[in-house]
């Protein structure tokens, strides 16, 4: 059985993004220094207390994960975890930590 075909209205459109200002000078270089290829906690705990909020973000990330993948290394974790293969971590609305979600 086909469905009716009346006049819908159309979806609203999506609200438009909020663009974050770019992070201070400092920002980047503690972002690169503590959470370049080679990281630890203690660098990653830094960066928990930056100004920017994507800097606390990559930080809060990057502690949840205690394991070495792709192309970024925990000096204090160096193997990969396979219990952790195919988990993603993933922000929830608000200030709520981050979580892993396996994706399939």
């Amino acid at each position: 059985m086909d469905e009716p075909r009346g006049e819908a209205d159309p979806p609203a459109p999506p609200p438009a993004p909020r663009s974050l200002p770019a992070p201070s000078r400092a920002s980047q270089e503690a972002l690169w220094r503590d959470a370049g290829l080679v990281r630890t906690r203690e660098g990653l705990e830094r960066l928990r207390d930056d100004p920017h909020r994507l800097v606390r973000l990559v930080a809060a990330h990057a502690l949840l994960r205690e394991e070495s993948r792709g192309a970024h290394m925990r000096a204090d974790f160096p193997d990969t975890d396979p219990a952790l293969d195919l988990h993603h971590s993933v922000s929830r609305a608000g200030d709520e930590p981050p979580v892993f979600e396996r994706w399939t």
